[in-house]
């Protein structure tokens, strides 16, 4: 193989626990490009304020140990509730951790349990953040309270 970083050999015995994390991998890349970008072109899905899928049920959680895996991550937040799932962002490149992940859970009530809990909540012996997850949709509606971007007359 040439420069076999990041390839799974297939001769190893552990082939299949390499590809299922290979596979995990590429589910939490494709949660982690949706409505990460604030440059991306938000597809408008619904009208009425209720945005799409999951609104109102997915967490973004910063700042975490970057051994943490996908289960530990599900099981801790568990303990509010039912969680359909649970993804670290890796970056393409290295596969490396990029320290933040996205958890949606079953049903808004355990999210709202989660956040009623504060911004900050230790996570594997580490203090992680804890917010709900902008979704390009809710960054049109709802203006960032920080006002980044308004009425400083850069460029307009």
């Amino acid at each position: 193989g040439r420069g076999g970083r990041g390839q799974a050999d297939v001769s190893m015995p552990d082939a299949s626990a390499a590809a299922a994390s290979a596979a995990a991998r590429a589910i939490a890349l494709a949660t982690c490009g949706a409505g990460v970008g604030e440059d991306e072109a938000p597809t408008p899905k619904a009208t009425n304020g209720q945005s799409a899928g999951d609104e109102g049920r997915s967490l973004f959680v910063g700042g975490l140990p970057l051994n943490l895996d996908n289960i530990t991550l599900k099981t801790h937040f568990e303990q509010y509730g039912p969680v359909a799932e649970a993804s670290i962002c890796f970056n393409p490149r290295t596969n490396r951790s990029k320290g933040y992940a996205f958890v949606e859970f079953k049903d808004a009530a355990t999210r709202a349990k989660v956040l009623a809990g504060g911004p900050k909540q230790e996570l594997a012996g580490k203090m992680v953040e804890v917010k709900p997850k902008q979704t390009p949709q809710s960054q049109q509606q709802q203006q960032d309270p920080k006002g980044k971007g308004k009425g400083k007359g850069k460029g307009k």
